[in-house]
């Protein structure tokens, strides 16, 4: 996950994530990132065909199930009951 498994290429998107990583100043830094997904779009390296939903149940007694971006991906050390 979150890694270049399909191969894209490109050196232009390369130096401006390098940019973007240093910059310094928010507007800057949003700049790069725009021009990033000027060229990603405009080339369209990855066209997803489908999408899954892992709709997840729980008690609402529970606390902190889900506390990343992983959702059910993710540890389930921090979940505790709480009522």
């Amino acid at each position: 996950m979150f890694t270049n498994t399909a191969g894209y290429s490109n050196p232009e998107v390369d130096r401006l994530f390098d940019e973007a990583a240093t910059a310094t100043d928010d507007a800057t830094r949003q700049e790069l990132y725009t021009k990033v997904q000027q060229v990603l779009v405009e080339e369209l390296p990855i066209l997803w065909m489908a999408e899954q939903h892992f709709p997840t149940l729980y008690d609402e007694r529970l606390s902190d199930l889900i506390t990343v971006a992983t959702g059910v991906n993710g540890s389930f050390a921090d979940a505790r009951f709480t009522g």
